[in-house]
């Protein structure tokens, strides 16, 4: 992760009781900035966490367990700082095994990571999806506005492809240690009262292990 100045997260957890059906839960780990050697990395790490639907999250708690009206991650990207948020809604009743899967998913990718295979796929996935963009005036038009405003230049084709042909195993296995390194966010809204919310957070923090217990 080749940046000078790069922000801390700040971890925490923040509750909103709201008399509505489903809970919304987001987890936020830290990212990574715009500019970064790990920006590209980290586009094919969320695809394969849980950013669609073949990703680990959505296969586990959607499809296999079916817990989740909705569950996926995706990165946010600024100049100096970036953020993964992990989201899903649910029934409250599903609250504990949501949580339980959650964890479960991000503690097996931490300890497993990537294969080789997995990462030439999604590295193809990810350049036909980025020249597909081209095509799109909307996707164009944020595409090259996002970058001018954060980096002061637009890279070209060429420059995007090579820097996603340069995500290796290795800068995979170093950015899945950046971000779940102990520093977590969590954000609760939905039914429930403020001693619930406390325990869903404990509850998440046990879950990921003695690092997350610093929080």
């Amino acid at each position: 992760l080749q940046q000078t100045e790069i922000l801390e997260m700040a971890s925490g957890f923040k509750f909103k009781s709201k008399d509505i059906e489903q809970h919304h839960l987001i987890l936020g780990f830290p990212g990574v900035p715009f500019g970064t050697d790990a920006f590209y990395t980290m586009l094919l790490l969320n695809n394969a966490f849980g950013g669609n639907t073949t990703s680990r999250l959505f296969q586990s708690i959607r499809e296999e367990h079916a817990l989740a009206y909705s569950v996926y991650s995706s990165p946010s990207f600024y100049p100096q700082a970036g953020i993964l948020t992990l989201y899903a809604s649910y029934s409250p009743d599903n609250a504990d095994m949501v949580i339980e899967k959650m964890c479960e998913e991000i503690n097996k990718f931490v300890e497993k990571g990537m294969l080789d295979d997995e990462i030439h796929k999604l590295k193809e996935q990810l350049k036909g999806s980025y020249v597909l963009s081209l095509e799109s005036t909307g996707s164009l038009m944020s595409m090259l506005g996002k970058r001018q405003l954060h980096l002061g230049f637009v890279e070209t084709l060429d420059e995007v492809i090579a820097g996603i042909q340069a995500v290796s195993w290795e800068s995979v296995s170093n950015l899945i240690k950046h971000i779940f390194n102990g520093d977590l966010s969590v954000s609760l809204v939905g039914k429930c009262s403020e001693a619930e919310a406390q325990s869903f957070y404990q509850k998440i923090k046990n879950g990921l292990g003695g690092a997350y217990e610093k929080n």
